[in-house]
């Protein structure tokens, strides 16, 4: 048996569904996966005033915030509940799944203080996909012409590079 918090347990599973969202794999199990670490990390995140952004009130109009959250929850209800409407069907936008996890490692960081090197590396892709929303200056760290390299090659590339400036642990490492 192995011991795990719930910030491990969120990491974990958004890590994963980084891992298929690079790999282009089934968008179904992406949103399943990150729906569900970011509900955990939502959850952490409420007493220490850090909710995810899509359900942060304070980003919405209040008249249509209920609205808004009847939306996000949508995909996340139906691909959890079988028993509200049993022949239900969904029309379910892939594209939807780098906003999400976007919201997954903006929320990590939040609340746990830290990213893996998974959502370090999709942080990094995502950022330089969409650089006409961040700072200019945070964007000269990655150059551009990377927004070139295919998705999974840039996470294969990228995760040594991260996973290489991360200090390796040693016996030392551990205070007593």
């Amino acid at each position: 048996m192995s011991t795990i918090t719930k910030t491990e347990a969120a990491q974990r599973q958004i890590d994963t569904a980084i891992t298929l969202w690079f790999r282009d794999a089934d968008p179904i199990s992406i949103h399943t996966l990150a729906c569900a670490g970011l509900g955990i990390l939502n959850d952490l995140g409420k007493p220490l005033g850090q909710t995810a952004m899509q359900y942060d009130p304070s980003s919405f109009r209040k008249e249509t915030f209920k609205e808004w959250i009847q939306l996000v929850n949508k995909s996340r209800d139906f691909l959890k509940h079988a028993d509200r409407d049993p022949l239900d069907t969904l029309g379910f936008n892939p594209t939807a799944n780098k906003y999400l996890l976007a919201d997954c490692v903006d929320t990590c960081l939040r609340v746990s203080g830290g990213q893996t090197p998974v959502m370090k590396v999709f942080w990094s892709y995502f950022t330089l996909h969409h650089s006409q929303y961040f700072d200019p200056v945070m964007m000269e760290i990655l150059p551009l012409e990377l927004r070139e390299l295919p998705k999974e090659q840039f996470f294969v590339e990228f995760i040594s590079v991260i996973r290489a400036s991360i200090p390796p642990i040693t016996p030392s490492s551990f205070s007593e």
